[in-house]
C-alpha cells in the first residue's frame, strides 16, 4: 500500500469531496473524469470519493441506494460501473496530480455483510440483547 500523504501534506491539502450517484444507463466513475481538470484548476490537491463499495439494494426515501448502508467491502457497487471505469477514475486522478482518498465507514456495515458470518470477532455483541451491534 502506497502512503501518498505525509504528515504535512495532509494538512495543507485542499480536498473536493466527490459526491456519486447513479447514472442512467452510463457510468458514475466515467462522467466524474470530465470534472477532474475544474477540481484541479480550483486549486484541489486531493479528490474524496463518497462510499463506491457495493451497498444494500434496498432503496431510501428517494429512491436512491444509500452509499452508506455497505454490504461489501471488497466489490464496487455496480450502479456506479464497473472495476474498470472506477481504476479508470483512479488513474485519471493521479495523473492530474491529484492524490485520492476513498471514504470508508466501517460502522455503516450492512448486518448481511459477510463480514458477520466470516469474521464475528470483528463484531461488539450487546449482552443483555444478545444483538450484533455494527463495527
Amino acid at each position: 500500500m502506497v502512503n501518498y500523504f505525509t504528515s504535512a501534506e495532509t494538512w495543507d491539502s485542499k480536498i473536493y469531496l466527490m459526491s456519486l450517484l447513479p447514472v442512467q444507463g452510463g457510468s458514475a466513475f466515467l462522467t466524474q473524469i470530465e470534472e477532474l481538470d475544474w477540481i484541479r484548476a480550483a486549486g484541489h490537491t486531493a479528490v474524496c470519493m463518497t462510499p463506491v463499495f457495493q451497498c444494500v439494494p434496498e432503496y431510501s426515501w428517494d429512491r436512491l441506494p444509500d452509499p452508506y448502508r455497505i454490504l461489501n467491502h471488497r466489490e464496487i457497487n455496480r450502479d456506479y460501473g464497473s472495476i474498470e471505469d472506477f481504476l479508470r477514475l483512479v488513474d485519471e486522478i493521479h495523473l492530474r496530480g491529484l492524490k485520492c482518498i476513498l471514504e470508508v465507514v466501517m460502522d455503516s456495515l450492512s448486518k448481511a455483510s459477510p463480514l458477520f458470518a466470516e469474521h464475528p470477532e470483528y463484531f461488539i455483541y450487546h449482552e443483555r440483547k444478545r444483538e450484533r451491534f455494527r463495527m
